[in-house]
């Protein structure tokens, strides 16, 4: 919204202009005038750029390429959506999201794994997966592979260890 409001006032700024003005960094100032360029809503002068990258379609953008507003803009539709979500910025915000869940989500399940644990001592390996998922189910449904990797962490740390008589049956280290 930003760039379009700097139109406003003039039809056409560099690249440059437009960053220095409305204080975008370069990538987003990018994706939103790439969006702009493929509505048509700008075009874009590569002749006035000295180091164009590519051929004007797609890539990165010059800083000194001319953005010139379309005058005679005209669209079928009586809605045209320019706010198209950043993708880039988008993805690394969900990525960084998941990675705090599933973090979340290991401390979780070695919390109920220790609970469990401390109040039976002793526990087979799949009435402690059972018990497990049954204490967070309430939160979320955990993955068998995501408890069974929680338990042998839990064992590699000393908090558990495994039966001399049966490899399936665990006990707890107090």
């Amino acid at each position: 919204m930003a760039v379009l409001l700097q139109y406003n006032h003039k039809t056409s700024f560099t690249i440059q202009q437009l960053q220095e003005n409305t204080q975008i960094s370069r990538a987003d100032l990018e994706q939103v005038l790439m969006t702009l360029l493929k509505i048509r809503l700008l075009f874009c002068d590569y002749s006035a750029a000295t180091t164009a990258d590519e051929d004007g379609d797609g890539g990165t953008l010059p800083p000194d390429a001319v953005c010139h507003l379309y005058q005679d803009y005209n669209n079928k539709k009586t809605h045209v959506n320019i706010n198209v979500p950043l993708r880039s910025t988008e993805r690394r915000e969900l990525e960084a999201t998941q990675k705090n869940i599933d973090e979340e989500r290991r401390y979780l399940t070695e919390a109920a794994v220790i609970r469990v644990m401390k109040t039976k001592k002793e526990l087979g390996h799949h009435e402690l997966v059972g018990a497990v998922m049954g204490q967070l189910a309430a939160r979320f449904r955990p993955d068998r592979r995501a408890v069974k990797k929680c338990i042998d962490d839990l064992i590699d740390r000393d908090y558990l260890k495994r039966c001399q008589h049966s490899a399936s049956i665990y006990q707890y280290v107090a």
